[in-house]
């Protein structure tokens, strides 16, 4: 079992949950349109998700070992899993940063 979580790995996913949130976001828009371009969203949802990968909790999860993971998310948040935690939270961002 790995001992801390690998970092990449989990900026990955937060990018990946960041840039589905930021397509959700866009879909329910009049036009379905955000005030980016797609290539300035590309962006866009990289800086948003540098943001969450360098907040403190999900440091506190890369940090940590197997031990620790296990149950991290019910723990910790209120949502209880860690792609429902992300996904709220670039939503936020998404809606007072980039709208």
């Amino acid at each position: 079992m790995m001992n801390n979580a690998n970092e990449t790995m989990v900026f990955n996913d937060v990018l990946i949950h960041t840039a589905r949130t930021w397509e959700r976001i866009r879909v329910g828009r009049e036009y379905q349109e955000m005030p980016y371009d797609n290539i300035e969203s590309c962006d866009c949802i990289v800086a948003v998700a540098g943001e969450i990968f360098e907040s403190e909790l999900i440091q506190k999860f890369v940090k940590s070992n197997a031990r620790e993971r296990r149950g991290f998310w019910e723990r910790e948040t209120k949502e209880g899993f860690s792609d429902d935690y992300i996904e709220n939270l670039a939503h936020d961002k998404i809606c007072n940063g980039y709208l």
